[in-house]
């Protein structure tokens, strides 16, 4: 199979609710010239700092989450799982399933969870 590379002036990386992971993904996605920072946008964060990270190194940050949903539509309109999705476009040993095998490795989705599970633990001993 041929792989064809993707020209980084073809797509905009886009996030929604963009806190602290989101932009490590972003300052991980220009450190490495992935993308420049002219082709990631992210909405107006509530919280102020979070703006000001984001413009720090470039990135666009757009008046609403509206404005940020052009990719997000292909889950919308083709009616696919976004695991699905995921599997469309991973090729084997290419470079989103090296990214993949690298959050799985070090326990991405468990951390994720365990996080969800202190806060609501740490919320029920608060309340």
């Amino acid at each position: 199979m041929e792989i064809a590379s993707i020209p980084a002036d073809s797509y905009t990386l886009g996030f929604i609710g963009a806190g602290k992971m989101a932009e490590s993904i972003a300052r991980g996605a220009v450190r490495s010239g992935v993308l420049p920072p002219s082709r990631i946008r992210t909405a107006v964060h509530s919280n102020p700092a979070r703006r000001t990270a984001f413009e720090s190194f470039g990135v666009t940050v757009l008046s609403s989450n509206d404005d940020v949903l052009g990719a997000a539509s292909m889950v919308t309109q083709t009616g696919k799982h976004p695991g699905q999705l995921k599997d469309d476009v991973t090729s084997p040993g290419g470079t989103t399933i090296t990214g993949i095998h690298e959050l799985e490795n070090g326990g991405f989705r468990g951390t994720l969870m365990n996080a969800v599970v202190a806060a609501a633990k740490r919320s029920r001993e608060l309340s």
